[in-house]
């Protein structure tokens, strides 16, 4: 940050500080746009390498199509929760790195690589044997072991897949963002090319088909995590890690913090999936047209998120940082200035959704003809609301990310999971059901829970920044 006097307390005279809030101000706002930028284009990666990986899939035929679908089910309900944990390392990393303690930094690196292998090993005997687990759960048989056949390809990458993960919260914790951005950019060709290469069998080699993209998922991840490390060791700016200092036995105390900052973000998002999934249970339901309009809807809307997830990162790291550098009052601008630029971000895709919502429905059905006209209408309600829906949420994700940086993660998490399932999914229920609102109805019980988990958050953030209150919970924990 370009503000580092400690002593500066935002409660001085109103007319005293007028040009420090304001060199406050621009100081978060700059940091926070050069941090978020990249991540913004990493996550818009990995979704791009996602989607062209399953239109690959796609081309194999209809049952591989449809096992696709359960691909990414088990992705999301259990690989991407994850993952999830590890965002604790770079909040670690970025406290010891702000704090100018780069010992501590590749001690944190190395707990978290640590635990990547301790809970892989068990997940990767999951994934081998997902099939009777799927079929348990009412699953096609045939799309089972075409699933079961993808992960027993891919499980082979999930601890090097756990390993990027690790890698990657470090340098952000560094504030090595764009690094983070050029090894996003050069795994996509490495994968993409890989599926392309053992799906289909080209330049000599076997066809693998729906395993093809498994194994390029592994061989992908290997891949990159070697070209990471090595990039590391070489590189002289990044010796005063020690990061081959395997000294793990001394420093089980990071093993636990990470798990204790970690669980709850990754119980978290595991919440949001289930309740997310369950309301497309409950609109499948409604029919045919109300399924494929929250489908696009939410394709579309996917992109588009990823804006308040990268500056909610950003906002992680770097007040971490802050408080690593004991400049408790840049937290709360640091903060707010997250949940402006997120504001500001949810507001444009609101006016876009509202203005040219045929154009982005275009991109999936054709909007000209009468046969879609009921799907096309609803998905057009859907995506308005979806735009509403977006800024209360990207508030609430933005306001529970800050938290993060402020170690805080149990309490955001209840509230998720509280209001998710008493206040998001009944309200819903009730406004679909009872009023007759179908599809659009559900939507509405995510913009009554987001928007009440918004206001909740950001108050708890607003009371935990604190300055008094960040010094005195330092002070305990010395």
């Amino acid at each position: 940050m370009h503000t580092n006097n400690q002593n500066l307390s935002l409660t001085k005279a109103p007319l005293a500080t007028i040009s420090q809030h304001k060199e406050i101000f621009f100081s978060c706002l700059r940091d926070t746009l050069a941090m978020s930028g990249p991540l913004i284009g990493s996550r818009v990666g990995s979704t791009i390498t996602s989607f062209i990986s399953m239109i690959m899939i796609a081309h194999l035929g209809h049952a591989e199509l449809a096992a696709g679908a359960l691909i990414n089910s088990v992705s999301f309900s259990i690989l991407v929760p994850l993952w999830m944990l590890f965002i604790s390392v770079g909040i670690l990393i970025g406290h010891n790195y702000g704090a100018n303690q780069p010992a501590e930094v590749g001690k944190v690196m190395r707990q978290g690589l640590l635990l990547s292998i301790i809970i892989g090993l068990p997940f990767m005997l999951l994934l081998y044997w997902l099939a009777p687990i799927l079929i348990f759960f009412g699953q096609d048989r045939q799309l089972s072991y075409l699933t079961q056949q993808f992960y027993r390809a891919y499980c082979l990458g999930l601890i090097p897949s756990f390993w990027y993960s690790c890698l990657m919260q470090f340098m952000l914790g560094i504030s090595r963002q764009k690094l983070n951005l050029f090894f996003t950019f050069l795994i996509m060709p490495i994968m993409i090319s890989l599926g392309y290469i053992l799906i289909f069998g080209k330049f000599g080699f076997s066809a693998h088909r729906i395993s093809g993209m498994g194994y390029a998922n592994s061989i992908s991840f290997i891949l990159i995590d070697v070209i990471i490390i090595c990039y590391l060791l070489l590189n002289k700016n990044f010796r005063k890690y020690n990061l081959l200092a395997w000294d793990l036995k001394n420093n089980f105390h990071y093993l636990k913090e990470i798990l204790n900052i970690g669980w709850p973000i990754t119980l978290m998002m595991a919440s949001e999936l289930i309740i997310f999934s369950l309301s497309i249970i409950f609109i499948g339901w409604l029919g045919e047209a109300s399924l494929a309009a929250q489908q696009i809807s939410l394709q579309i809307n996917l992109v588009a998120f990823m804006i308040p997830m990268g500056i909610g990162q950003a906002s992680t790291i770097l007040i971490s940082q802050q408080l690593g550098r004991k400049n408790f009052h840049l937290v709360r601008p640091l903060g707010y200035t997250a949940m402006l630029l997120t504001l500001i971000a949810t507001i444009i895709t609101l006016l876009i959704y509202l203005f040219m919502p045929k154009s982005l429905i275009g991109l999936y059905i054709n909007t000209h003809a009468s046969f879609y006209a009921a799907t096309i209408n609803l998905a057009i309600t859907l995506l308005f609301v979806t735009g509403v829906m977006n800024i209360f949420d990207g508030m609430r994700c933005v306001a529970a990310s800050a938290l993060r940086g402020l170690r805080d993660t149990i309490i955001p998490m209840l509230i998720f999971v509280v209001l998710g399932a008493v206040l998001t999914l009944p309200s819903g229920y009730i406004l679909a059901v009872t009023m007759h609102l179908g599809a659009v109805g559900y939507r509405y019980g995510f913009v009554i829970g987001f928007g009440i988990g918004a206001i909740i958050l950001i108050y708890r953030f607003h009371k935990l920044s604190a300055i008094n209150f960040i010094t005195s919970n330092n002070n305990e924990g010395n």
